[in-house]
C-alpha cells in the first residue's frame, strides 16, 4: 500500500471513529464495507481495511460472512470500564516513578481535556501495552456514554485542579500524591 492509500485509510478510520464515539451509529447497527465505500467514495478494499482497524480497536464487531456491527455497551458495564481505567492509570503512575520519563507533555496536558491529560500520563509511563489498553478502554467508555445518551460534560475546575496536582506530584516524584489526585 502506498503512502497515499495509507493516508486515505487513516483519514477514513479517523472519521468513522469520531462518528462511532459520538454515537452516530446505534448499538447493534450493521456497517458494511460496500456502504462505507459508497458513502465515502472509496474502494471497497480501503473501506474494509478501515473497518478492520476499527474492529481491532473494539469499536466494531466483525461478523463472519456479514457486515460489521456496532457493539452494545450496557449502562451497567460503565462502572467496570471505569474501574479498569482507574487500575491502568494507577499502574501508569507507578511506572512513571520507575522509568523517570520526560513529563512535559503531562504538565502541558493539564490545559487540555481530561482525555488528553490521561493519554499523556499513559504515554509517559513508557508502556505501549498500558497506553494501548487504556486507549481501547477509553474508546469503549466514550462509546458507552454516547449509546446511553449521556452528554460528556466540560472538565470542571476541581477536576482541572486535580489534573494539575497529579502532574505536579509526578514531576516531584510523589506517586502517592499523584495517585490520590487521579483517584
Amino acid at each position: 500500500m502506498n503512502r497515499r492509500a495509507s493516508t486515505l485509510v487513516e483519514d477514513l478510520v479517523h472519521h468513522l471513529r469520531a462518528r462511532l464515539l459520538a454515537g452516530a451509529y446505534a448499538a447493534g447497527e450493521r456497517i458494511s464495507e460496500s456502504g462505507v465505500a459508497t458513502e465515502y467514495g472509496v474502494a471497497r478494499p480501503t473501506a474494509r481495511t478501515a473497518l478492520d482497524i476499527l474492529a481491532s480497536e473494539g469499536l466494531l464487531e466483525k461478523n463472519p460472512f456479514a457486515a460489521f456491527s456496532v457493539p452494545r455497551i450496557e449502562l451497567a458495564d460503565l462502572a467496570e470500564i471505569l474501574s479498569l481505567l482507574t487500575f491502568l492509570e494507577a499502574r501508569a503512575v507507578e511506572r512513571i516513578t520507575e522509568v523517570n520519563p520526560d513529563l512535559r507533555d503531562v504538565r502541558d496536558g493539564t490545559t487540555l481535556s481530561l482525555h488528553f491529560f490521561l493519554d499523556a500520563v499513559l504515554r509517559a509511563s513508557e508502556s505501549a501495552r498500558l497506553a494501548r489498553v487504556h486507549r481501547l478502554t477509553t474508546f469503549e467508555l466514550l462509546m458507552g456514554i454516547a449509546q446511553a445518551g449521556i452528554a460528556e460534560p466540560e472538565v470542571p475546575e476541581d477536576v482541572r485542579a486535580r489534573m494539575e496536582t497529579a502532574a505536579g506530584a509526578l514531576w516531584s516524584k510523589d506517586p502517592a500524591a499523584a495517585g490520590e489526585a487521579l483517584g
